[in-house]
């Protein structure tokens, strides 16, 4: 994704929408999506390493005003909205159920099963049965991924 398209879901995101609608919105499957494409806006515009250094919640919407402040600041304004419904990961990973990527990506961000299980709405037993389902689906993947390293 371009950053200007992600400049876009910034805009969106800041202004008050969930990242659910805005990946309704835009086409996409699954609001883990969005998450990591402002994920990497933040990154790469504000400096701040937000998964290394566990930002959340209103500390990741500062981060998230900063760095559209400063793409805007180099780019003259420009954002665009996303046209490319395509998630090639989603075909490697399969059909399994966005709430089951959620939670997974959310414990990859260090949270408890607890806390995915109340950010879910469920409990933590269930929280914890679907990262392991994930799990597997992305363990799948990745042994049946051909990576050549050097060369």
């Amino acid at each position: 994704m371009l950053s200007s398209e992600r400049a876009w879901l910034t805009t969106e995101y800041l202004s008050g929408r969930t990242q659910c609608r805005i990946a309704k919105d835009i086409h996409r499957k699954t609001s883990s999506t969005v998450c990591i494409e402002l994920k990497l806006f933040c990154d790469e515009w504000s400096g701040v390493r937000v998964m290394e250094d566990r930002i959340y919640s209103d500390e990741r919407k500062k981060c998230l005003r900063r760095a559209l402040e400063n793409y805007l600041r180099t780019n003259d304004a420009a954002i665009k909205k996303p046209v490319d419904p395509k998630e090639p990961y989603a075909m490697v990973l399969g059909n399994k159920s966005p709430r089951h990527e959620h939670a997974w990506l959310l414990r990859v961000e260090g949270k408890t099963y607890k806390e995915i299980g109340e950010r879910l709405g469920v409990s933590k037993t269930r929280a914890g049965q679907m990262i392991a389902q994930f799990s597997r689906v992305v363990g799948r993947a990745l042994r049946h991924t051909k990576i050549t390293i050097g060369r």
